[in-house]
């Protein structure tokens, strides 16, 4: 039976993953350092960023796991 995706695309997209996670990880640790946090509404943009940052790389490590399945 074929699969949807190759392990190759899957890797890619593992990739891919792992980039945004760094992206949403760099908007977490420079954002900060670049303004200033005086604002409390600036500290719940940075726990979405830091979610969204946790939740790509989950899916990372999941489309590397089923790709060397």
């Amino acid at each position: 039976m074929n699969k949807l995706f190759s392990s190759d695309r899957l890797e890619v997209l593992s990739g891919l993953f792992i980039d945004l996670a760094a992206g949403w990880y760099g908007l977490v640790f420079i954002f900060p350092g670049l303004s200033i946090l005086r604002d409390t509404s600036k500290i719940g943009d940075l726990l979405i960023n830091l979610f969204f940052g946790t939740l790509s790389l989950m899916i990372a490590f999941k489309l590397k796991e089923i790709s060397h399945d």
